[in-house]
């Protein structure tokens, strides 16, 4: 799986989800890409795991012209206002991608095996 598959993944994934919820910041956005990506079987290596990342991933949408900034909205749980975002016609994904495919399998060191420790007893720690 490359970087640039789950980057192409994650803009498809937000546009969709802005798409079927509407205006949203950038954590709603977040949590619906959540919730699309683990019913959509994707691996953990191609979502999102902050609200920066997502709001992130939002400017550079808006860049693109394919997001724009709508109305802020108060925030209660920070008490301040947050940008809220909808998809444009431009972009506008109608179905749900798909994941990308070929988890990366991460290089597991080998461990040696752990000494047998002998306690006063004289059983070993496994036996105790």
């Amino acid at each position: 799986m490359e970087q640039a598959d789950i980057r192409a993944y994650q803009r498809q994934l937000i546009l969709f989800c802005l798409g079927v919820h509407g205006d949203s910041t950038a954590a709603e956005a977040l949590e619906l890409m959540g919730n699309a990506a683990l019913e959509g079987g994707a691996p953990r290596e191609a979502m999102l795991l902050t609200t920066a990342a997502a709001a992130g991933l939002l400017r550079e949408l808006d860049r693109d012209g394919l997001v724009s900034r709508c109305e802020n909205r108060v925030s209660a749980r920070h008490g301040r206002p947050e940008a809220t975002w909808a998809v444009t016609d431009a972009g506008r994904v109608d179905s749900m991608p798909l994941p990308p495919s070929g988890q990366q399998q991460l290089a597991m060191p080998q461990l040696a095996p752990a000494p047998t420790l002998r306690t006063k007893g004289g059983i070993s720690m496994e036996q105790l």
